[in-house]
């Protein structure tokens, strides 16, 4: 049946896909930092959602819910999809392939994990999309002397671990307008 032709094409792309696939390799590994095999390599980290949950003035201090989502390439998991029965995307779980490690930084707090809620997708050129939610608590310089009327400015960050510059860029992005609530009670 259809069904059962689709299962096997499936079972058969992720045999080919991880048959030889190290999940603690990174696909950025080059012999020199200036290849230009290492040229465009982005990770790309799209705020979809900060909610502000928290503001302590007197430690200048904010939590927000944060929602964001990250993409980047890993040309190890490419396909042609004429070869399996027309697949363009796989979904798979966290820890089945390599991840790059990043953090939000100039943080004081963080409270939980970058938690997927929901699976890796993974399209037949190799680009990977992940949606993620946490929670973190930031420093920012709150000046309240225009009380009630201030503004404050504070920022989210966000920092790769392990590459350099010319190896593996961050790059943040934030929809316009971004999905921003504010309300605090």
């Amino acid at each position: 049946s259809e069904s059962d032709s689709l299962q096997q094409a499936n079972h058969a792309l992720l045999k080919k896909l991880f048959e030889s696939y190290d999940v603690n390799a990174s696909p950025f590994n080059t012999k020199s930092s200036n290849s230009s095999a290492t040229a465009g390599r982005t990770l790309n980290v799209t705020l979809m959602r900060a909610r502000l949950i928290g503001l302590n003035e007197r430690e200048r201090q904010f939590t927000a819910n944060i929602g964001i989502v990250v993409e980047y390439s890993d040309p190890r998991l490419s396909w042609d999809p004429l070869d399996f029965h027309s697949i363009e995307n796989i979904y798979l779980t966290e820890g089945a392939i390599w991840f790059p490690k990043f953090f939000p930084c100039d943080r004081c707090r963080f409270i939980g994990y970058l938690a997927h809620f929901n699976n890796i997708e993974v399209n037949y050129r190799g680009e990977i999309l992940s949606t993620f939610q946490f929670t973190v608590t930031y420093n920012c310089d709150i000046r309240n002397a225009d009380f009630p009327f201030d503004e404050q400015l504070c920022s989210l960050c966000f920092s790769l671990s392990g590459y350099r510059q010319e190896e593996l860029d961050l790059l943040g992005f934030s929809p316009s307008p971004p999905d921003l609530y504010v309300r605090f009670f």
